[in-house]
């Protein structure tokens, strides 16, 4: 039987980031009404490289040849709730384009404390911060999870709960 652990955000984005592979997102869904649940995986070389794709190119079936594939750790699954978020958006990751005026912590697992999301979300919701800083309805983070296709960014009031598992050391 593995345990599960809870863990903050940042312990598992030292976790991801020690492995020293981008983490693949598994699934996102709203368990119930405006919480969100996303499961990730770390990620782990495959041992085999793939010698079965003939291209038609022996320079580049040469390097192939020398590749191995990454694919998601079933050992390492992160399981993150949001109980309740204001704002999430969902990116693929080949078409997000890199934001130099944004500022925060962590590796897969980003904090922000400036962001074009942040900037934009009074222009979307409700959500605003006061002239005396202030926030309506209450304080909020802007939370990044950047994984192998996906970028998904998150504006919620709490921290989420992240259950952890590692099947490797259990």
């Amino acid at each position: 039987m593995h345990m599960q652990k809870s863990i903050s955000w940042t312990q598992a984005d030292c976790i991801l980031a020690g492995a020293g592979q981008m983490p693949f997102l598994i699934e996102l869904k709203e368990m119930r009404e405006n919480s969100l649940h996303l499961m990730i995986q770390g990620a782990a070389v495959e041992e085999k490289t793939n010698t079965d794709d003939a291209c038609g190119n022996p320079v580049l079936e040469q390097i192939l040849s020398q590749c191995k594939p990454i694919v998601p750790d079933c050992s390492q699954e992160f399981h993150i709730v949001f109980e309740d978020y204001i704002i999430y958006q969902v990116r693929n990751e080949s078409y997000a384009s890199f934001d130099a005026l944004a500022q925060g912590s962590g590796v897969y697992l980003r904090e922000f404390t400036k962001s074009h999301l942040l900037d934009y979300l009074p222009t979307a919701t409700d959500a605003i911060q006061l002239e005396d800083d202030t926030f309506y309805p209450a304080p909020w983070k802007h939370y990044g999870i950047y994984t192998q296709n996906h970028i998904v960014d998150i504006i919620a009031q709490e921290e989420p709960t992240i259950l952890y598992w590692d099947k490797k050391t259990q």
